[in-house]
């Protein structure tokens, strides 16, 4: 095989592993992306600053309603 053909499969598979490898991040990390976006709060300062915070109350509750509607789905007949 030609050094340069060599090259360019070798270029080919680490870009198709990287982006395999970046959906599986993403799609590991989803749920957590949607806490944050759902549940944080955050406010910049006049002094640059970064004051965060997270609704741990609102979270437990909306996780509480998920798992009592998707038991009550499970129990529907079908």
């Amino acid at each position: 095989m030609k050094p340069i053909l060599r090259r360019t499969t070798l270029v080919l598979a680490l870009l198709f592993a990287v982006s395999a490898a970046a959906a599986d991040l993403d799609a590991t990390f989803a749920p957590y992306a949607n806490l944050l976006n759902g549940f944080l709060q955050e406010r910049q300062l006049d002094d640059g600053g970064l004051v965060s915070a997270f609704d741990y109350a609102a979270a437990w509750e909306m996780k509480r309603l998920n798992v009592a509607c998707s038991n009550r789905m499970r129990c529907l007949p079908t």
